[in-house]
């Protein structure tokens, strides 16, 4: 097993290379999250309650807008908390093509891209000092992926908020294997 950074791991299996990354945790950080999570609910359960009391027509209806809007960030919440504490990447390059999942736990959905779909694959760039930056660096955000394969079918983008420097390393593993089993794929 082979390590970049503190969330990489690859390895070459001869006829296959497999790559996990790990979200990025920090201790305080997922108590903190887990202390909003904790008082959202709390004021969630608080204005459920509401419903159930003698309102007027304007407050309830307040109260059920608040409400749909609350239940979508809930939700939102959620997936980020899970995420960050039992998310992982899965990538596996081998002569059918590249895998990608992004698994919470054991849950989630491998997508097969075959390497003559494919028509690029990049490093994103980070655009310093812009507001979608500061934005996806956050650490209650999902987003924040470094790599995107371009395809006939679909776009997809791996590597969440990883460090620029794992991030081009792993650039040049992902992008030297992508070509040796494409060649490979080609020979078939």
């Amino acid at each position: 097993m082979n390590w970049i950074g503190e969330r990489v791991s690859w390895k070459d299996h001869g006829d296959k290379t497999t790559i996990v990354i790990t979200p990025q945790k920090k201790q305080w950080q997922v108590s903190v999250f887990f202390a909003w999570m904790v008082l959202f609910t709390a004021i969630g359960g608080v204005m459920i309650y509401q419903l159930f009391t003698d309102l007027d027509r304007q407050s309830l209806i307040f109260t059920v807008i608040f409400l749909s809007f609350w239940l979508y960030f809930e939700v939102k919440l959620g997936k980020a908390f899970l995420w960050m504490a039992y998310g992982r990447e899965y990538i596996k390059l081998n002569e059918a093509g590249i895998s990608i999942k992004k698994a919470t736990g054991k849950y989630g959905k491998a997508e097969l891209i075959y390497y003559q779909n494919i028509s690029s694959f990049k490093l994103l760039e980070e655009e310093k000092n812009t507001y979608k930056n500061v934005f996806e660096s956050s650490f209650w955000v999902i987003g924040g992926e470094r790599f995107e394969i371009k395809s006939k079918l679909k776009n997809l983008s791996f590597a969440r908020k990883l460090p620029e420097q794992d991030a081009r390393l792993l650039f040049k593993i992902v992008e030297k294997r992508l070509n040796k089993y494409k060649k490979q794929s080609l020979k078939s």
